[in-house]
């Protein structure tokens, strides 16, 4: 930090060792974290994560109990799910999990662990540095997002799943042949997950890094 009490631009030399591993052990940990709110946000409520409604709608029948959770952790970032790649003229976006269950909607507030992730790293570093901090913090997106992207990787699951007498039964319709659906996956959609999650990390990164070290009192 300069000694006139501004922070610069040098001042970021002064990133404690081993920062950047903290922070993005840290935002993994707070992807993690949101899966497991969402597990227990599931139970306290009586749903079945496995046996949503949509996920009826999109392969026709229920999916694991963890790709369950996940669909219902990508919801909470406002990450709808759809079919693709592939079979253009049927892809469809299943309607927000949440929003069809009143007592699911504190989930929305899921996205924030990724603040105290961030808020973490800061003060396990003893960081008292607003810019250092919120550079920690944005930093901890590196480990949020490949996380992310990891359970949103497990959490596809294949139209194919729930396949009888050579028919997907995927959508309210009759279904469509397996040669059709072959290769082709549900779940949460990966354009918008690569955007929103960058985003939600960048911005709620920078917070939670200056929050906490204003929280220093430095």
């Amino acid at each position: 930090m300069a000694t006139d009490g501004r922070t610069t631009v040098g001042s970021l030399a002064s990133l404690p060792p081993g920062w950047l591993r903290v922070a993005v052990a840290c935002g993994a940990g707070a992807a993690l974290l949101g899966l497991g709110i969402t597990r227990v946000g599931l139970a306290v409520a009586g749903v079945s994560p496995g046996d949503s409604a949509v996920a009826r709608w999109m392969v026709g029948g229920p999916i694991s109990g963890l790709e369950g959770s996940v669909w219902f952790l990508f919801d909470a970032h406002w990450i709808r799910m759809r079919t693709g790649p592939g079979l253009s003229n049927l892809v469809v976006s299943g309607h927000p999990l949440i929003q069809s269950d009143a007592a699911l909607w504190p989930l929305r507030f899921v996205p924030l662990s990724f603040g105290l992730g961030a808020a973490t790293a800061v003060r396990y570093l003893g960081i008292d540095d607003p810019l250092t901090g919120a550079v920690t913090g944005v930093s901890a997106t590196l480990g949020y997002l490949p996380a992310m992207l990891a359970l949103w990787w497990v959490s596809r699951v294949p139209l194919t799943r729930h396949a009888t007498d050579g028919t997907a039964p995927i959508s309210d319709g009759d279904g469509i042949p397996v040669s059709e659906a072959a290769g082709v996956t549900a779940g949460p959609d990966l354009a918008l997950t690569l955007a929103l999650v960058t985003g939600l990390g960048v911005t709620l990164g920078y917070l939670a890094g200056a929050a906490a070290t204003v929280a220093t009192g430095e």
